[in-house]
């Protein structure tokens, strides 16, 4: 009967161990404001990264602020606090850092436990998300319109 208990016991640990399924792949980050189920995910922009199997998955964007330009309006409330939330987390996390892109003009913003507040003045923004972890480098971008 111990036998019976100890195998038992034993497979069911061995078994959550060959259900884990980790991705490799950079992850995705979404923006999450105040508003109720309202996420809008940032385009990928630079990426130099060790994905699955050890491959290099490497993308580069030639001109950064076109292609932020180019991507779908979100909308924030001028001032708001909002979250960068993570698709996966399969990495070590090294540094994270915000800059927003204003009339030609760059801000860096301060990022604290993976928020950010945004900026008090109207208008349209471009944002750009830099991430570095033991896996490499990865580069966000987006098209803010703060309003109030």
């Amino acid at each position: 009967m111990k036998r019976l208990a100890i195998g038992l016991m034993l497979l069911i640990c061995l078994a959550g161990c060959i259900g884990e399924n980790y991705d490799f792949t950079p992850p995705g980050i979404t923006l999450s404001g105040s508003a109720p189920v309202e996420w809008d995910e940032l385009a990928e922009a630079d990426v130099d990264w060790l994905g699955p199997e050890n491959k290099r998955i490497d993308t580069e964007v030639e001109d950064f602020l076109a292609f932020a330009d180019e991507q779908p309006e979100m909308r924030f409330v001028a001032g708001e606090m909002v979250d960068l939330l993570f698709e996966h987390g399969d990495f070590d996390f090294q540094s994270l850092s915000v800059r927003l892109w204003h009339g030609g003009e760059e801000t860096a913003v301060e990022v604290e436990d993976l928020a950010f507040t945004l900026p008090d003045t109207t208008g349209d923004y471009l944002i750009e998300v830099n991430l570095l972890t033991d896996r490499g480098s990865a580069q966000y971008a987006g098209k803010l319109s703060v309003y109030d």
